[in-house]
Formats: C-alpha cells, structure tokens, sequence
C-alpha cells in the first residue's frame, strides 16, 4: 500500500467517527489537505446514503470534480442519480445579502427534499471563503455558524464547514472554532472542549457563561490531570510487584533446576560411569552414548538455571553478575568486550540492582542479534542519586525514529521493552543511534525510588 493510499485509509477511518446530525469545522491550510479529507467526506455519504452537496467558492466546480473523480469517486453517476450536488454560492441564497435565517431555511428544505427523494440525510460539505468577500452581511458569519447546531439537531444535516486557516484571521479562526461541536483538523476529528452551545453564544450574558465554563474545563483537566496520574501510578505499582514475583518465579525455578534435576542428573551421570567397567562389551557403547546423553542435559539445565536467574546476581551482586553476562554472551557471538564497573555499583536496593541486570540484558542482546559489532563495551556507574548503565557497540547502526514507528505499530518492540522496563524501576532509557555509526544505550536508575524527569 502506498503512504497516500495509507494516509487515505486512516482519513476514511477518522471520518466514519463522524455520525448524523453533526456539525463540523475542517481546518486546513493547503489544497491537498483540504481535498484529502472533504473528497472521503464526501465518499462516506454516498456510501451512507446521502444526498451529498458540495459548495465551491475557493475552488472552481470543475477543480471540486476532479479531485472527487481522481480520489475514486464515480461523479457522473452520482450526479446523474441525485445523490451528489457540486454547485457554487450562487446556487444557494449566497448571492449579493447574506441573510442567516434564509440560508438556514434553504438548508432545512433542501434535507427535507432530500428525505421525500429517499435519501437518507443531506451532507453539505461547503467552503466557507465566501465570507470574505465582503458582501453584506458577511459579518454575521459567526452567528449563523452557531444557529447550524440547532438545525442540524432538527434535521438529518451533516454540515462540514471548510475553513482555510491561512485566509482567515486568527480572530475569526477563535470563533469558529466556539461554534462548533466537533473540528477536524490535522488528519483528527476532535470533540472540541471549547465549543459553545448557541443559546449561550448568542445569549446576553455570553462573557459571563463563557468564563464560568473556561473555569470549569481549568477544574476538569486538572481533575482529569489527578486521576490519569493516578491510574498511571497504579499500573506502575501493579507492573512492579508482577515483576517482583516474576522474578521470585524465576529464583525459585532457577534453584529447584540447579539443585533438584542438576543434582539428579549429576547422581545419574556418576551411575552409568560407573556401570561402564560393570558391563559386558557389547554393551559399552550404549552406555556411553547414555552417559553422553546425560552430560548434554545436565548442561542444558545449568544453562536454563542460569538464564532464569544467575545466582551471582544473588551471592555476589550486580557488578559481577553482569561481568559474568558480557563474557558469556561476547563469547557465544565472538565479540571483544571492554568491562568497567564503580565498586559502589553493588550498594543499591536488589530490585534496583535485578531492574539494572535486566536490562543490560536487554541491550546487550539486541546488540548481539541486529548490530553486527566487532566491540561491545558495558560501564556501570554510580552516583549519591542514580546507577548509570552504558551499553554501547560500534555495529552498523539504525535510525532511531524509525525504530520507534515501526515499535508504535508493533512491528519491534525492544525499544519499547526497555523504556517500560526502566519506567517500571522509575528510571529512563535514552537510545541514541545513526546508520553506520552504532548504538548506545544509557540507563538511569534513581536510587530514592523517584521517577526520572
């Protein structure tokens, strides 16, 4: 799929938010922003059928079918059945006298006519450029934007006001914006917050209500603010203590591994050993290919007892687990490694210190897999306030945006592993990285338990 194909997908997706008896404001600032979401409007309707209306002014009628045609959009037919109108402000009553309450009218019979021709709405998708043209009455724009919500309450109106942002005022781009229930802009169909009903909007006491109502979105955001803060906190916490008997899980699987089936194992090693001298030649063979077999499984567990949990993390603390990791895995992928570590590194709370082992396990085994280093170097440092871990190499490298992208829509998921698994210990990751110059990763960890800024 192309990124315009792509781009159109996700437009069609927003605007089917978009249900009957809505009133929206589009906001633009080119044309191809503007036709790339009023042409899916406009497809939506006629998929819901709808008699469609579009009313040109800063485009051409002819430029508005092209772009329908172009986009997909079989116009001939649909003008021929009805079902679409491409007109101008002169086919309205926008000709010389803006008059509010007629356009409002002309708008209400033309939905009515559209129900008697068994339609099952109208779906006006109109430029609004026509108000800067200076006709008279043009300055009562704004009030008729505000009465469009009582019309489209009362009839099966979707009105879609387009609005070039960049020939609007800001002063004029503010009220529309207050009249209007719903805004489109940005490729985001947004409930908007500030949208004022139109008997307040037009009502004599407009400054007042629209201030005890900007007081109350200030309360409700910071109420909003207050809860969203603690409901993160409680999936943190919660995350925490699934981690926490994650890894008691994983110290208990990994002891009853080493000292339960390692010990079995070992017991039968010795045994078939010893029944070699015991038994008959013909039979030596077998019992080195079992005993063979039970070397090779009693590697294996020591190995999974390993990787569930190293005991050096638990007898000797973090700095020479992780010593003990590096050369393992620099090993297995052939790699140099330098290794530092502070000696105050392993004087840090034990859920810091696992936190910190998980994550350079992490990092170092993405380096391992994707980074085709030649050198992989790990530093361990501590501060009164904060452990620092650096895991860097100098493989090929990756542009980290886009890992980030392709990570959002769940294609990679190691960058956002070890964020979240560095959040969830309170700290932060930061990745830096460019193609051909390789990848460091740096961990903080505060040590009072505060989450990193």
């Amino acid at each position: 799929m192309s990124d315009r194909s792509a781009r159109s997908s996700e437009l069609l997706d927003v605007l089917r938010e978009i249900g009957p008896h809505a009133h929206l404001a589009l906001i633009y600032q080119s044309k191809e922003e503007q036709f790339a979401a009023a042409v899916p409007a406009i497809r939506i309707g006629l998929a819901r059928g709808e008699r469609c209306a579009y009313v040109a002014d800063e485009n051409s009628t002819r430029d508005v079918i092209d772009a329908l045609r172009e986009r997909g959009i079989d116009v001939d037919d649909s003008i021929e059945s009805g079902s679409l109108v491409v007109a101008t402000r002169q086919d309205t009553t926008l000709k010389e006298h803006f008059v509010p309450e007629t356009l409002l009218r002309f708008w209400a019979d033309a939905a009515d006519a559209a129900i008697a021709a068994g339609f099952s709405g109208l779906r006006v998708v109109a430029e609004m450029t026509w108000a800067l043209h200076g006709d008279p009455g043009a300055e009562r724009l704004v009030e008729f934007e505000a009465k469009v919500n009582d019309l489209v309450r009362s009839h099966p109106i979707v009105g879609i006001c387009q609005y070039n942002r960049a020939r609007f005022t800001p002063e004029a781009m503010l009220n529309v914006i207050r009249v209007h229930p719903l805004v489109f802009f940005d490729g985001m169909v947004c409930h908007n917050p500030y949208y004022i009903p139109p008997q307040e909007f037009l009502g004599p006491h407009h400054a007042e209500i629209e201030v005890e109502r900007l007081l109350g979105n200030l309360r409700d955001r910071k109420e909003a603010e207050e809860a969203l803060k603690n409901s993160y906190a409680q999936l943190r916490s919660l995350a925490r203590r699934l981690e926490e008997a994650r890894e008691s899980e994983r110290r208990h699987l990994s002891r009853e591994l080493h000292d339960q089936i390692g010990q079995a194992l070992t017991a039968a090693k010795i045994n078939t050993e010893m029944l070699r001298a015991a038994v008959p030649s013909d039979l030596v063979a077998r019992v080195n290919e079992n005993a063979a077999i039970l070397e090779g499984l009693l590697q294996q567990t020591r190995q999974i007892s390993l990787d569930l949990r190293p005991p050096l993390l638990d007898d000797l603390g973090l700095a020479p687990a992780l010593r003990w990791y590096v050369d393992q895995q620099a090993k297995r992928a052939g790699l140099e490694f330098k290794f530092s570590a502070d000696p105050r590194a392993d004087d840090v709370p034990s859920h810091i210190q696992t936190a910190c082992f998980r994550l350079a396990q992490e990092a170092i085994t993405n380096a391992v897999r994707h980074a085709d280093a030649r050198l992989l170097n790990v530093e361990l440092r501590r501060t009164d306030a904060s452990l620092r871990l650096l895991v860097r190499d100098d493989g090929k490298g990756f542009d980290v945006a886009s890992a980030k992208a392709r990570a959002r829509q769940g294609a990679s998921l190691g960058l956002l592993g070890l964020k979240e698994r560095a959040a969830l210990a309170g700290g932060s990751a930061r990745i830096t990285s460019s193609p051909g110059e390789g990848a460091t990763v740096e961990i903080l960890l505060p040590l009072n338990g505060a989450m990193a800024a």
